[in-house]
Order: structure tokens, then C-alpha cells, then sequence
């Protein structure tokens, strides 16, 4: 099940955006006129979309949405951008033969420096 499926789109969020007289519950901002895309998003408060209770929905405007989800949004992203850093660097030094211990060894071996079963023992 998709947290934002059918079911969202038709019951759930139509019915907190009525429950809210389509007013961002923060700000006050109302809902744009009929026709044009929704200014209102439908905030899950406690952060988790899979909790579809009704006390757990509000409406929100996108600025009021952003400033509530704001502080688990970016530690997410801040731990997503130093796993992606990491994946770049291990990917850029597997192509840089002189880190790659096991083809430098084999460099060395070439030239009678190193022994090259020495370079496949850990």
C-alpha cells in the first residue's frame, strides 16, 4: 500500500481539507480559486505518512508545511549528502591506482619490488 494512493487523493485528503474550511491552520491562508492547483498541502504532524488518523492530519500551506517538517527534513538530507560524499570519494580512489592497495602491489611486482604473491596475501 502506497501512503499516498487512491485512498489519499479521494477521501483523505479532500476530508481534512473540508475539516479545515480549506485554511491553513497556521497561517490562515486560504485555498485558491477552483481550477487552479492547490495552494494547501495536508501535513502528517507526527512525521510518519503511514498513520492516517485523522487527529494526525492538517492543513497546512506549502511555507507552514516546510517550516514544520523542516528539522527532520534536513537531517535526513544532511545524512543522505555525507553518505552520497562518501559513495563519490570510494568511487573516485577505486579509480585512482596508487590507492587501490592490491593493484599498486601488483604495479610493484611488476618491477620486481615486491613479491607478487605477497600482494594477495591480506
Amino acid at each position: 500500500m502506497t501512503p499516498y494512493g487512491h485512498h489519499w487523493r479521494t477521501v483523505e485528503r479532500p476530508q481534512t481539507l473540508a475539516r479545515n474550511y480549506w485554511e491553513c491552520v497556521r497561517c490562515g491562508i486560504g485555498d485558491r480559486p477552483m481550477g487552479l492547483r492547490s495552494a494547501l498541502d495536508v501535513a502528517h504532524l507526527n512525521g510518519n505518512n503511514l498513520d492516517g488518523d485523522e487527529a494526525n492530519r492538517a492543513t497546512l500551506c506549502r511555507t507552514c508545511h516546510r517550516a514544520t517538517d523542516y528539522e527532520s527534513w534536513s537531517a535526513k538530507y544532511r545524512a543522505w549528502l555525507a553518505d552520497e560524499r562518501e559513495r563519490r570519494l570510494d568511487r573516485l580512489d577505486a579509480e585512482r591506482p596508487i590507492l587501490n592497495y592490491t593493484r599498486w602491489q601488483e604495479f610493484l611486482g611488476g618491477y620486481g619490488l615486491v613479491e607478487v604473491e605477497d600482494a594477495c596475501a591480506p
